[in-house]
């Protein structure tokens, strides 16, 4: 691997810690501890998504700064606006100058700053994908996107350890300045993680200048061609409907358990870490899988335990299944190792499906139309879940709020494995031999190898 690719993994440790408090389970709970309701809950989610169509604008100015410069301008800028949240928390319940500060005053400024930070966020964050392709060969993108999803879930997973530890489970509640103290980690690593990508090259190729200077019709012309591209269409219809069917899943089971189950913040966020250290033991498996056997089969399996997983969650919002702390935390580290199932094969096959000398464009057009349908799930969600609380005939019973909300991903989740069909993979082994051969060939293969250091025989193969 080439040795820039370490201070790309500084970077993603960093930014795991800078987001998972800025966009995450943390700030799910800030909110909440702020007094947003469902709707409102659904917009602080949405935001990151739907912002995400800035990138259109800039794909422009990527091509004529350069990725690593336009990066670099909205990492270093984009965490002060979590600087200027920090004291947020603080102002609940207090009052200033005999002024009783209303929540709904902290919600509104809590929601401005996080439109900030999404719209710089949005803005720039086109050059990445672009960027690491300068830097990282074809041939190696499945090992370096193990180590990266290892390296950015590390970061995730000692915010949520540390920040869950730090928040506590106190029943009356928990302390604004904890919250605060949170905000400002954030804003500090965010900062430091730009730090490590300014020793990163970036060698911008030789086309690049003359695509910035495009007009918006020949640009319009280039995505009209891109689109044609069946690889890359194929994939990005995938995307948009896994974004529909999972873009409101880890905002609204923290709601879920926080409001449902009466589990504490803290215990939410060690149960959320969970989901990381899944993630983490597994990217660098899930990477040589996708190389080995392909993306396609390893998605599949991966698909199915979401299955396994929506239908325990299922069960436990219809009243059917009692489930405690302990069991979703087992349940969340399944869960995580699920998803780098998923995410891992995705990306390589994401950056196999560009056309040739169109990746800006590519990557821009994909993540608007993805970002919209994952910016619309927790919207529209909310606003059902809000709504389905005030039905009085779904408050018992097994129809309920959750229970319609885990029942319609799962239902999206199936639409998913029959759109994964028509997506192609040139290294793809069939899913029943993939199978077979975790199932079978491997036991045996281990057990053979077992059986050789057993005394008087001999290793195999001499």
């Amino acid at each position: 691997m080439p040795k820039a690719v370490w201070w790309m993994y500084g970077f993603q440790i960093t930014n795991g810690v800078n987001f998972t408090i800025a966009l995450g389970t943390p700030m799910v709970l800030i909110g909440r501890f702020l007094g947003a309701r469902e709707a409102l809950i659904g917009l602080i989610l949405a935001l990151t998504p739907f912002l995400n169509v800035l990138q259109m604008l800039a794909s422009n100015t990527a091509e004529r700064w350069g990725y690593k410069r336009i990066v670099l301008a909205g990492w270093g800028t984009r965490s002060f606006a979590i600087l200027l949240a920090a004291p947020l928390p603080l102002l609940h319940g207090q009052t200033l100058w005999g002024w009783a500060v209303p929540d709904s005053a902290l919600l509104a400024a809590l929601i401005t700053l996080l439109f900030v930070f999404n719209c710089i966020r949005g803005l720039t964050c086109v050059g990445w994908v672009p960027w690491v392709s300068q830097v990282v060969p074809e041939e190696q993108r499945g090992r370096f996107f193990g180590w990266d999803q290892t390296s950015v879930n590390t970061g995730v997973l000692v915010t949520l350890l540390v920040a869950g530890f730090f928040v506590g489970n106190d029943p009356i509640g928990v302390p604004g300045w904890k919250y605060a103290v949170l905000l400002g980690v954030s804003w500090l690593a965010g900062w430091l993680s730009v730090q490590f990508l300014k020793p990163v090259p970036c060698t911008m190729p030789a086309a690049a200048a003359a695509k910035a200077s495009r007009s918006w019709a020949d640009r319009g012309k280039a995505y009209r061609e891109v689109w044609r591209h069946k690889p890359f269409r194929r994939l990005v219809y995938w995307q948009a409907l896994n974004s529909l069917a999972w873009g409101a899943y880890g905002g609204f089971t923290t709601i879920f358990m926080r409001d449902k189950l009466n589990i504490g913040e803290g215990h939410i966020m060690g149960i959320a870490a969970a989901g990381t250290i899944g993630v983490i033991l597994t990217s660098i498996l899930w990477g040589r899988f996708s190389d080995r056997y392909g993306s396609r089969p390893t998605m599949r399996l991966a698909g199915i335990g979401q299955l396994a997983v929506l239908a325990v969650w299922g069960l436990a919002a219809a009243g059917l299944l009692s489930i405690t702390p302990g069991q979703i935390f087992v349940l969340s580290l399944a869960f995580g190792i699920i998803c780098a199932g998923i995410t891992i094969p995705f990306l390589k096959l994401y950056m196999a499906s560009f056309p040739k000398g169109e990746m800006t464009i590519a990557v821009t057009l994909n993540t608007v139309i993805t970002s919209i349908c994952a910016g619309c799930a927790p919207l529209v969600w909310g606003w059902v879940l809000e709504m389905l609380g005030t039905v009085e005939s779904m408050k018992h019973g097994l129809l309920r709020p959750f229970s319609v909300f885990f029942g319609v991903t799962a239902i999206l989740t199936i639409l998913l494995q029959v759109v994964l069909t028509r997506i192609h993979d040139t290294k793809s082994m069939p899913t029943l031999k993939l199978v077979g051969l975790i199932v079978f060939d491997w036991p045996r293969q281990f057990l053979a190898d077992t059986l050789t250091l057993l005394p008087g025989q001999k290793p195999r193969g001499k």
